[in-house]
C-alpha cells in the first residue's frame, strides 16, 4: 500500500503509520484492504483522501 501524509509528502508502507486524525492520498482500489478505520473525504481519479479515525 502507498499512501501519501497531506503537508508531509512522505509515502509510508501500512496506514497503520498515519497518526489518528491525520490525512492522506491513498489509491481509490486500497480502502477494503486497510485495516483501520477510515472516512474517504473526496476522490480525485485514482485517489481517494482520507482521515484515520480512532
Amino acid at each position: 500500500m502507498k499512501a501519501e501524509l497531506s503537508g508531509l509528502k512522505e509515502q509510508v508502507a501500512s496506514i497503520s503509520q498515519i497518526p489518528v486524525l491525520s490525512y492522506a492520498w491513498i489509491y481509490a482500489d486500497q480502502p477494503a484492504k486497510l485495516p483501520q478505520s477510515y472516512r474517504i473525504l473526496g476522490t480525485v481519479k485514482e485517489y481517494q483522501l482520507i482521515q484515520v479515525l480512532p
